[in-house]
């Protein structure tokens, strides 16, 4: 649960063309975090990586790059890549996330920069959905994408925010939904080669 900790690696690519010697975090187990539940949110979670809150606040002040995050394999993907229901004032660089059930995941996040970002092979790649918790707001999303996702972006409860260039490639049930969402800026974003809808807005 420290704040203000920075996670930078060597380089990766994209999920289409790695780079040779990128910097990989790779969970090969489904073992479960250990930490306890903090305002109502469990840590006990099948994640490659966890951001942990401290009571009764939020973990600010992360940074991540150059790193691809991937669960035990395409066949047996783990829950999540990523596991951040309470992340704020937190940043991701050249970052990919795979073979997860969620590339990412938060639940209450507010001030997060994110620059070319991808999840890859995920049923869906980045959810947010506060679910009781308060909505999150004012993230700044550049050349974030999904590439074979079954949906790409489900975003729920989030407001101010604006998404550059973002697109979803090849999903298979769902592009982009929004929900419960206010003041959203689509900037130039897309989806490529969907199977499956490619917005809903509720």
């Amino acid at each position: 649960e420290a704040e203000w900790v920075s996670l930078h690696g060597v380089g990766i690519g994209s999920s289409l063309t790695p780079a040779t010697g990128k910097t990989v975090i790779k969970k090969t187990t489904h073992a479960l975090g250990t930490s306890s539940t903090r305002n109502g949110i469990s840590y006990a979670a099948d994640s490659v990586l966890s951001i942990v809150h401290p009571v009764d606040s939020w973990s600010q002040g992360w940074n991540i790059s150059g790193m691809d995050f991937q669960g035990i394999s395409d066949g047996d993907r783990n829950a999540y890549a990523i596991y951040a229901p309470r992340a704020a004032i937190g940043s991701m660089t050249d970052v990919t996330l795979g073979f997860a059930t969620k590339g990412f995941f938060g639940a209450s996040c507010w001030d997060l920069v994110w620059d070319h970002v991808q999840a890859y092979n995920c049923n869906t790649g980045f959810e947010h959905n506060p679910s009781g918790n308060p909505a999150g707001t004012s993230w700044s999303f550049n050349n974030v994408s999904t590439n074979g996702c079954g949906i790409g972006f489900s975003i729920q409860g989030l407001n101010y925010s604006t998404f550059n260039s973002c697109y979803a490639e090849g999903s298979t049930t769902l592009s982009w939904l929004f929900g419960t969402a206010k003041n959203i800026v689509l900037n130039g974003g897309g989806g490529e080669n969907p199977t499956g809808t490619l917005l809903s807005i509720n």
